[in-house]
């Protein structure tokens, strides 16, 4: 008698932690939201925040090129 307990406790946990689960990703949405406010309150929009993610870019595209010319002259190194 004591195993159809278990039996049903595991359709009954599966079912708890999914409602769980959906609850939980509601408030990381409502979190975004929240910091996409912050996001547009410290005052870095237009003109300034565009020029800053054009440095970004500029940043990455840099660090990219760097990366493949380094793994260019170390890949004879790394066969041997």
């Amino acid at each position: 008698m004591e195993y159809w307990l278990l039996i049903l406790a595991c359709p009954a946990m599966m079912g708890l932690m999914m409602w769980l689960m959906m609850r939980g990703g509601n408030g990381s949405q409502q979190s975004s939201s929240a910091s996409s406010s912050t996001q547009q309150a410290d005052g870095r929009d237009g003109p300034e925040r565009d020029a800053e993610i054009e440095a970004l870019r500029a940043e990455l595209a840099e660090l990219r090129q760097a990366q493949r010319g380094d793994s260019a002259t170390d890949a004879p190194t790394r066969h041997t």
